[in-house]
């Protein structure tokens, strides 16, 4: 994270590419959150492994993201892996502000999901595997 705490682009007004906009914190935890109503998409043959949180509108893997330790992020939108999601001990958690949000899981197992939106909805587009705790706190899966 380190590295992207040079790069603010949400705080730069001399920052020349806006569809990438973000705030790192390299701190304990490490800290990404992308842009609001930006897309966090992990390229073919990239690997995305944060060591800290990440807080993102949407999220598109078709490379890989692996979580590490008990790291948590958060969703506030849909989550589309068509690449390799590696969960290790970390909780993901949907907190979208709207409904019609989609989730394809390319088969990764995630170790903790909670849905914590209120009124809001989620569709599972393929089979879902938790393998430590699920929590529905708020919204309709």
């Amino acid at each position: 994270m380190a590295n992207y705490d040079a790069v603010d682009c949400t705080a730069d007004a001399n920052c020349s590419n806006r569809s990438i906009q973000f705030t790192a914190t390299d701190a304990t935890p490490h800290t990404l959150l992308d842009g609001d109503g930006h897309e966090l998409y992990i390229w073919t043959g990239d690997t995305f492994a944060p060591g800290g949180n990440v807080t993102v509108d949407d999220i598109e893997i078709v490379g890989t993201f692996t979580a590490a330790g008990t790291e948590s992020h958060t969703v506030s939108g849909s989550w589309i892996n068509y690449g390799t999601f590696t969960d290790a001990s970390s909780t993901v958690t949907f907190d979208a502000t709207g409904t019609g949000e989609s989730i394809t899981t390319g088969g990764s197992e995630w170790y903790a999901l909670t849905f914590n939106g209120s009124g809001r909805g989620w569709t599972l587009t393929d089979s879902l595997t938790v393998t430590n705790a699920f929590k529905v706190l708020a919204g309709t899966v």
